[in-house]
This record gives structure tokens, C-alpha cells and sequence, in this order.
């Protein structure tokens, strides 16, 4: 009878690493099919050219069914005046939970955002959403936030949209949402001269419940068509609410303000726009030398929080063209992000480029 070979020690080690990494493999697609995933928010595009992309809270969970990923902006946040305003902003949010319901009863599969705050000079951030599940229920985990620069927005097809700020009846006990049915309104956005303005973006603001008065979340809601119409839906009835209708060319302009009721309708709106500024120029470096692809944009919030960009990248030869700016601005200021940096502000005056001359900005960098 013939003696077995002894396996070398080697193989076996092999064996037992091979079969451990099957047994991890198996394992981890096991646990990961009761968790909904929720991807983390990527930088949303800016016109002409793109910045560094910002810091976010991670992990991020959200229990429900994972949604699509929405990448717009929301509005600048107005400074907070009391205490307890101050005191949220050093606090850190670690989860939300709650329930949403309709003049029927629970609502399932609805959108539940949270939104992220604007300011001058950052990059555009995306909001993270989740569906509510079975019974109505939502819950984001191990988010790590701060509550001042967040918002819960709850915006169910059909229904009336609702924006929170994350206080105490939403961060520190489960909340309970009720939706009513939405309302609508139509409109029409016109130049100064009286031809329509097509393509423009319709922005809605919404007054953030349980926040200080005058703290209004932007959301899109559509664009102006070719003859300059537009309808606005899921208005919040009862609740006031701000319609804004936005264009790269022409300045930025006042939010009009509707309060839709339960059984009226609401008159058209007609909105006038104003063509803006034009500003011109040309991007140098400290010795003189043309710089391409430089990012160039000017912001604003004065039209009722609503953070506003204008901007544009220069040509090969350093040239740019900025147009839309407002006519009446305090002290014109600039960002410049060179590619691959963050942007910078450049201060240019009170009357610069008011008569149309060429401005030249040199770069130390």
C-alpha cells in the first residue's frame, strides 16, 4: 500500500486564505441585502468649468427605498438672531426619523430630502433623498451635520411642498408630516421691452417651518417656454410661498409673493425682467501672460435669498464675457478659481465697468 504524499504547508495556507475570502464575499452581500444604500452626493456641474468638490458628512444612511440623486441648489441661509438660533448652529445632528402622511392616511415612496444650504464662493452641493417606506416612515442615520446649514424637504408629487429646518420638533423627536393637495399657478416672464423671456429658469421659495422669519428655501420648479409661460405646481395651500423666474442674460430679479387657499385659485402672475450688465475682460499673470481656462463668477442673494450665479471661463487668450449682472450692486466683487483651485475673491469697486470699459485682472498666481 502505496504512502501519501504530504501536502505542502504553502498550499494549505493558500486553501484557507482562498476559502476565507469566498466565506467574507458570501457574508458581506448577505448583510448588504437588508440595507438600502444612499450614494453620496456628487459636485453638481458649474457652468463653464467645475471646482474642487466639497467636504461631506460620511457615512450617510438612509433607511426607505433609495431615490435618484438630485443635484440642485437651494437658497443662502439669513443669519440667525436669538440664541437658540446660535446654540443650533454648534450642535451636531446625528439622525432624523419620522412619518408622512396624507388627508388619506400613510404615503409611501415619497421624497425625502435633506438640502444643504448655499453661501458665496463654495461649491454647489447636492441634497441627500430618500423614499419613505412602508407606513409613511423615513429615517437618516450617522449623518454627523450641523443643523444650521441643512433642511428637510418632503415634496410629493401631487401634494403641497413642505421645507423644515432642522430643530427640535424635527431633530430631537420623530416628526409627524401631514401633506395637503397641491396648488398651481401659471405665469408669463416678459423683458423690459416687452418680448418674452424663454428658457428661464422658475424658482419656488418656501419659508422654512420652525425657523426665523424670513429663511426661505429655493427649490426649481420648471423653465419658461419659448413664448415665455409657465405653471408652477404643488404650492403648499394655505402656506405662503414666493415665485422667482431667473435668466443668465438679463439681471436678477424680486421674488413675487402668492398664498395659495384651499378652494380659490390663484390670478396668473406676470413676471418683468431686466436685461443686465455686461462685463468684459481680460485675465493676466503677474508677468503679463494670458491665463486660459480661468473660472470667473459673481453671486448674489439679494433677490430674496436666492443664491444667484453668473459666470463664465476664459479663451485662450484670457478674454471673458460676463453677462445678467445687476444693475444697482454694492461694491462689485469677482471669484476666480484657477483649474484645479479653490476660488478666490477679487474686490473691484463700486463703479467698475459701469461705462463699459475693458477690465483687466492680474493674477498672482
Amino acid at each position: 500500500m502505496g504512502k501519501l504524499a504530504p501536502v505542502p504547508l504553502l498550499d494549505t495556507r493558500r486553501a484557507l486564505v482562498a476559502l476565507g475570502g469566498v466565506i467574507a464575499a458570501v457574508a458581506g452581500a448577505l448583510a448588504g441585502m437588508g440595507t438600502p444604500q444612499v450614494d453620496l452626493p456628487l459636485l453638481e456641474d458649474v457652468p463653464g468649468g467645475s471646482l474642487a468638490a466639497p467636504s461631506l458628512p460620511s457615512p450617510l444612511e438612509g433607511e426607505g427605498n433609495p431615490a435618484p440623486d438630485r443635484r440642485e441648489g437651494a437658497g443662502a441661509p439669513s443669519p440667525a438672531g436669538n440664541r437658540h438660533g446660535r446654540r443650533q448652529a454648534e450642535e451636531v445632528l446625528s439622525g432624523i426619523r419620522g412619518w408622512i402622511f396624507g388627508p388619506t392616511g400613510p404615503l409611501q415612496s415619497v421624497p425625502v430630502e435633506l438640502v444643504p444650504f448655499l453661501r458665496a464662493g463654495e461649491p454647489r452641493r447636492a441634497g441627500i433623498q430618500i423614499l419613505s417606506g412602508p407606513g409613511g416612515e423615513f429615517t437618516f442615520r450617522n449623518m454627523g451635520i450641523r443643523p444650521a446649514d441643512w433642511a428637510l424637504l418632503v415634496h410629493a408629487p401631487g401634494f403641497g411642498i413642505r421645507a423644515f429646518a432642522l430643530g427640535p420638533s424635527i431633530s430631537r423627536r420623530p416628526a409627524r408630516i401631514l401633506l395637503d393637495y397641491g396648488k398651481w399657478i401659471t405665469g408669463k416672464a416678459l423683458s423690459s421691452r416687452g418680448s418674452p423671456v424663454a428658457l428661464g429658469r422658475v424658482w419656488a421659495g418656501l419659508p422654512l417651518e420652525g425657523a426665523p422669519s424670513g429663511r426661505i428655501l429655493w427649490r426649481p420648479l420648471g423653465r419658461t417656454s419659448r413664448e415665455g409661460r409657465f405653471v408652477v405646481r404643488d404650492l403648499p395651500p394655505e402656506r405662503k410661498a414666493y415665485i422667482l423666474v431667473d435668466h443668465p442674460l438679463f439681471a436678477p430679479s424680486r421674488p413675487l409673493q402668492v398664498f395659495p387657499t384651499k378652494g380659490g385659485s390663484l390670478a396668473p402672475l406676470k413676471v418683468s425682467l431686466v436685461e443686465g450688465r455686461r462685463l468684459e475682460g481680460r485675465v493676466l499673470s503677474r508677468e503679463g501672460r494670458p491665463k486660459p481656462k480661468v473660472y470667473l463668477f459673481w453671486e448674489g442673494d439679494r433677490n430674496g435669498g436666492l443664491l444667484v450665479r453668473r459666470g463664465t471661463t476664459t479663451d485662450q487668450e484670457g478674454r471673458f464675457v460676463i453677462q445678467g449682472l445687476p444693475w444697482n450692486p454694492p461694491p462689485l466683487h469677482l471669484w476666480v478659481a484657477a483649474p484645479g483651485g479653490r476660488p478666490r475673491r477679487v474686490d473691484l469697486g463700486k463703479g467698475t465697468g459701469r461705462a463699459g470699459e475693458p477690465l483687466t485682472l492680474r493674477l498672482a498666481w
